[in-house]
């Protein structure tokens, strides 16, 4: 692509570039742990948990957005100190349950997802049984692609997995990386902060990392993903076409210089044959 002669808008545009169009799927998993209190007058619990998420994400060159995202979590209640009632629920198995649809727009300078969401608990330990309940999954960031931008999101993207509802923070996106840090709430009684990154590593594959963690030592979180995208063209390459300015006018040339005449050589002398003898009239 030409670069020389751009004006210095569209040279950063180049720079920064566009979301690509394209599908993406993405599969991730990771452990950790949280603290919560069983009513006002119910135990303290620590749980430790494990969980995995599943995602599908496809961009039209529109921006237009379909993306689908499930999630599992199973806590497990490792210590507890009864509370005023004198109840412990040492051992309880907690189970949450996540699947999101939303639809929307990306461009250079935000984007925005929204849809519903059906959020599963229950407790599997006892006779309670798992109950489901309607929520909105949504995405909204404004900034610009390729530089920075800040983010919320409630049961969608990074605010999903491991024990994670609902989060804001600042984050950067372009064709190679993606990062966040930002807060999340999560099913225990402390906020955590956290922090995610996603490289493109080969032909489309992308690995990424974050982590999660509180003030308190009985609140955290680690996890991995890995995730294959497929462009527009079919390669992580693709990318949406960058409208270049018109190339400036050619400032106009001075004339040739005249061309120098070849040297012109003197006229050959010309013979002219002598005149016939005069005869004198006299003789």
């Amino acid at each position: 692509m030409r670069v020389r002669g751009l004006a210095p808008p569209a040279l950063l545009a180049f720079v920064l570039g566009a979301p690509v169009p394209g599908t993406e799927i993405e599969i991730g998993g990771g452990v950790g742990a949280y603290h919560y209190t069983g009513g006002c007058e119910g135990p303290h619990n620590d749980a430790n948990f494990t969980a995995m998420q599943v995602r599908a994400r496809h961009l039209e060159p529109s921006g237009l957005v379909v993306a689908v995202e499930a999630a599992g979590q199973r806590g497990e209640v490792v210590a507890s100190a009864p509370g005023a009632n004198g109840t412990s629920n040492l051992g309880r198995q907690e189970l949450l349950g996540v699947l999101a649809a939303r639809i929307g727009y990306e461009g250079r300078y935000g984007g925005i997802e929204l849809g519903p969401a059906l959020l599963r608990t229950g407790l599997a330990s006892n006779n309670n049984d798992p109950e489901n309940t309607g929520f909105i999954s949504a995405k909204v960031w404004l900034g610009r692609y390729g530089a920075a931008h800040g983010w919320v999101a409630v049961l969608a993207d990074r605010a999903l997995p491991t024990n994670r509802v609902a989060g804001i923070g600042l984050g950067h996106t372009s064709e190679r990386v993606r990062a966040s840090l930002g807060l999340a709430l999560s099913a225990g009684d402390e906020g955590t902060y956290i922090a995610d990154a996603d490289v493109a590593v080969w032909r489309g594959l992308w690995l990424g990392m974050g982590g999660q963690f509180a003030d308190s030592p009985h609140t955290w979180g680690v996890l991995g993903r890995v995730g294959f995208f497929w462009g527009r063209d079919g390669g992580d390459a693709a990318r949406r076409p960058i409208e270049e300015p018109p190339p400036a006018p050619e400032s106009p040339q001075a004339p040739p210089p005249p061309v120098a005449a070849p040297p012109v050589g003197p006229a050959p002398s010309v013979e002219i044959p002598d005149q016939a003898p005069e005869v004198d009239a006299g003789a």
